[in-house]
């Protein structure tokens, strides 16, 4: 049987501190926050980019937008509008 301090030290290091999952946690609600305050096309093209990984071609063809150079004037956008949301100056 393994001694207490061994144990400790393999929960130390495979789980998370409760602060760690804490930090994550309030970051994942800021964004979700921002997000939220995004217009919906600007919301759909970051989660089909950024969250699921489609291709520029292929998240204007599911959006129906006229090109891919529009998908990604429209992620720019919107990265933009959350840079600016984050820090207060929109």
């Amino acid at each position: 049987m393994p001694s207490a301090e061994a144990q400790q030290a393999r929960t130390s290091r495979s789980a998370p501190a409760a602060s760690d999952e804490f930090a994550r946690l309030e970051q994942e609600r800021r964004v979700g926050r921002l997000l939220r305050r995004l217009p919906v096309p600007h919301r759909e093209v970051l989660a089909l980019r950024l969250a699921f990984g489609y291709s520029a071609e292929e998240t204007a063809r599911l959006l129906e937008m006229p090109s891919a150079g529009a998908v990604r004037v429209a992620q720019h956008r919107a990265l933009q509008r959350i840079r600016r949301l984050a820090h207060g100056t929109s």
